[in-house]
């Protein structure tokens, strides 16, 4: 992933002994990697789909915390 990184959080809980987890969403794929178009809307629709993924991965990972 380019221009995404957890690496201070990641430092700072560690050091305070605080559990750490990270959930990342790719929207795109990159300009150039893909043979369609990059648009702003096909983002958004994929970060949508994404994030219903991520809400139910949530639900069914806090409760066992």
């Amino acid at each position: 992933m380019v221009g995404m990184t957890a690496m201070p959080e990641v430092v700072l809980a560690r050091e305070l002994n605080i559990a750490y987890a990270t959930v990342a969403v790719i929207a795109n794929y990159a300009a150039g990697l893909t043979t369609g178009v990059l648009t702003m809307e096909a983002m958004m629709e994929t970060t949508e789909t994404a994030m219903q993924q991520v809400h139910r991965v949530l639900e069914a990972t806090i409760p066992l915390l």
